[in-house]
């Protein structure tokens, strides 16, 4: 059986600020806009994304981030968000 309150606990531990409220949001402990808050300063200027995780280190948008960040806003549901618009838009261009 998994430990989830263990794996939460981790998470908490060692995990970014973004890990840490999905967890919360999982676990029923954050609302969407509660991940929405956390997840808005990684998105730049251009609409882009950076530095949600190691895989996206950087100060500068990329492909792999925002995909990233459009994947978390996916999974709480927030697709209707403003935030999606200027994603798109820098996807776009």
């Amino acid at each position: 059986m998994v430990d989830v309150y263990g794996a939460l606990h981790f998470l908490e531990q060692h995990g970014s600020p973004v890990h840490h409220v999905l967890a919360r949001y999982v676990m029923g402990g954050a609302t969407s806009a509660d991940v929405v808050a956390v997840l808005l300063p990684y998105q730049q200027a251009d609409g882009g994304w950076a530095a949600l995780n190691p895989d996206c280190p950087t100060a500068v948008s990329t492909v792999h981030c925002t995909w990233l960040a459009l994947q978390y806003i996916r999974w709480i549901s927030a697709d209707n968000h403003a935030v999606v618009d200027r994603t798109a838009q820098f996807l776009a261009d």
